[in-house]
């Protein structure tokens, strides 16, 4: 618990989470995280947006940034279906500031060695994303 008059919620409210950097926001998501982790988590990859949630704030469309990826992600474990979506934005799990740290805490893992894959795998599906200039975490590999 923390003690009266300690911020721990870092500046952030249900109206602003702080995306400046991608430590920030990966602690942010760790926080989150580690409250409760979910039983059953289920991501809509159904389409995606290469530069941002609104193509506005990078000086882009949403006509030139969506792709149609055709995917549901779903699976016990957030950290393990974070790592392969990661993986099809073509991102290194091993970078992303909130994966390393729930790693690290005992939340899941992302070596794929451990994870399964069900259905299309990773290779016939992985397309690279331009994540927020974020190049060292999202090179495209």
């Amino acid at each position: 618990m923390a003690a009266l008059g300690t911020d721990c919620t870092r500046g952030q409210t249900a109206s602003y989470i702080d995306h400046s950097t991608p430590e920030t926001l990966g602690q942010f998501i760790h926080d989150n995280y580690s409250v409760r982790p979910a039983d059953f988590v289920v991501m809509d990859a159904l389409q995606g947006l290469t530069a941002r949630p609104a193509s506005i704030w990078s000086g882009t469309t949403y006509a030139t940034d969506k792709m149609n990826m055709r995917l549901i992600l779903a699976g016990r474990n957030a950290v393990a279906v974070d790592t392969i979506e990661a993986l099809v934005m073509k991102c290194d799990p091993k970078l992303v500031p909130h994966l390393t740290k729930l790693e690290a805490d005992g939340f899941g893992t992302t070596d794929t060695a451990k994870i399964t894959v069900v259905g299309k795998q990773v290779s016939e599906v992985a397309q690279p994303f331009a994540v927020n200039n974020q190049t060292a975490i999202c090179p495209g590999i």
